[in-house]
């Protein structure tokens, strides 16, 4: 019997050859595992299309770790990360036939099932952290677009607090790129660098202590910061609202476009190889489009206002005033025996 892992190790090592990154790897090689679950002890050679499908429906059925219902976005990852498996086993001679031809599902949409978090929403959050480490993680994050996995690769060689620059190495698609950092994120990475990083040290090695966010046992986890930022939006009370870390990234495209951020630039921030990765981020939201209505809309915006009987009774008044004194300052001229100026007039 062919068990479906079987070739699970050799694939993982293909993966590896195409500059792919490590944390990209090892979900792809958890989310087979999960298929490996789903599939047994079966023989993988009689796997077919509809053993696919099948796989769909128990994957909307099997409760994720918090106990609901698995996403749709999750459901349609973990699905085609067994049909790209399938299609490797194929074009290796493992199976004679390719069970994932036209396997399809319908596309999630994306704009809808990502959870961005307003300008306001996002202040309340890094103002009511207290501790250092945190406030100056999360603060960089949001400054700068980062992604998580990159922020806990920085280097402290790689911080230049002067200049306000930061290099992120080997970035998705192992590229490396500078990004700047607000004064905002350079005064709490000071205040980390000088109190709790001088306290995290102790007790760790010279290779452990290279990292700019130390956790335990040297460079913090991400566990660990997915943990402290539930903790955050607890306290600044926007939990349930499914904002993840990966949530201050989209915060930054997303308040950098409103505010009148080149798209050009956005994707340059970002590291987004293609511009339309980023162009998703133009789309407005109702919230926008409400305020950006009420703003320019002659019978919305607050310049506008209903003309009331006071309103229209100071006009009156003043036309009389401006009629009174034209007549006396004719009268005046009159007198003086001289012709009034029309232009004065």
């Amino acid at each position: 019997m062919q068990a479906l892992l079987l070739h699970l190790s050799s694939y993982i090592e293909s993966l590896k050859g195409r500059a792919l990154t490590p944390l990209y790897i090892q979900t792809e090689a958890t989310i087979l595992r999960v298929f490996g679950g789903f599939w047994g002890e079966r023989d993988f050679r009689s796997l077919r299309r509809s053993d696919l499908y099948d796989y769909v429906l128990w994957l909307k059925e099997r409760p994720s770790q918090s106990r609901a219902p698995m996403k749709p976005r999750s459901v349609h990852r973990y699905a085609f990360g067994a049909k790209r498996y399938v299609e490797w086993l194929y074009r290796h001679g493992f199976l004679l036939s390719n069970p994932a031809d036209g396997f399809t599902l319908i596309r999630y949409d994306r704009t809808s099932t990502r959870c961005i978090p307003t300008q306001e929403e996002i202040a309340t959050v890094l103002d009511t952290i207290g501790l250092q480490r945190e406030r100056a993680l999360f603060e960089l994050m949001y400054s700068s677009g980062l992604r998580i996995a990159e922020t806990l690769s920085l280097e402290l060689a790689d911080l230049k607090l002067e200049e306000r620059v930061l290099l992120i190495r080997q970035g998705k698609g192992k590229k490396d790129r500078y990004v700047p950092f607000s004064q905002v994120a350079r005064i709490h990475l000071v205040a980390y660098l000088q109190g709790d990083r001088r306290k995290a040290l102790q007790g760790l090695s010279h290779d452990q202590r290279k990292y700019l966010f130390l956790g335990y046992q040297g460079k913090m986890t991400r566990s660990m910061a997915a943990d402290r930022w539930k903790v955050a939006l607890h306290e600044a009370h926007l939990d349930g609202k499914g904002y993840t870390l990966h949530s201050i990234r989209h915060a930054c495209a997303t308040h950098l476009l409103e505010n009148g951020a080149s798209v050009r630039y956005v994707q340059e921030l970002l590291g987004h190889e293609c511009l339309t990765t980023t162009q998703r981020y133009t789309r407005p939201g109702t919230d926008r489009i409400k305020a950006v209505y009420r703003t320019y809309h002659p019978r919305e915006n607050e310049l506008y206002e209903e003309i009331t009987e006071d309103y229209r009774h100071q006009v009156l008044a003043l036309r009389d005033e401006l009629l009174t004194n034209r007549k006396i300052t004719r009268e005046r001229h009159s007198k003086a025996g001289r012709k009034p100026n029309s232009r004065r007039d």
